[in-house]
């Protein structure tokens, strides 16, 4: 299931009554979360596997350690290995989330732009430069 689906069974199976339900109900209502999501695999796959043979798991894990490492980097999860492809995801948070994240753009936006218009409504005194020694 990944990440999300932990996410998902562990809310669907909480605490009842004083005691933890072992029944998954399908009716209790989800959450919209946004994300990005990854997709890599091995270029020439049958290729190497021809070439590389016993090897082959080894050079596969190899580049899943890169991607794995690469991703979590970067903030993401590696959510499915499948085989000589990668699932990436990058969680970019529910609808509050964002809603917060965008109240809090538009202020910062509008604070720029009155400094801006500020800035614009200055006017230096003009030199005439042919007066300059």
């Amino acid at each position: 299931f990944g990440i999300a689906g932990a996410e998902i069974i562990s809310t669907n199976m909480s605490v009842e009554g004083g005691r933890s339900t072992s029944v998954l109900d399908p009716m209790i209502p989800g959450k919209r979360i946004y994300a990005i999501f990854g997709f890599c695999d091995i270029h020439n796959f049958d290729h190497c596997t021809e070439k590389l043979e016993d090897e082959i798991m080894t050079f596969v894990n190899k580049v899943a350690e890169i991607v794995h490492d690469e991703v979590t980097r970067w903030g993401g999860l590696c959510n499915k290995n499948l085989g000589n492809a990668f699932l990436m995801v990058w969680r970019i948070g529910d609808e509050k989330y964002l809603n917060q994240f965008h109240s809090k753009r538009r202020r910062r936006s509008n604070k720029q732009f009155k400094s801006l218009t500020a800035y614009s409504e200055y006017k230096p005194e003009s030199v005439d430069l042919r007066t300059i020694p």
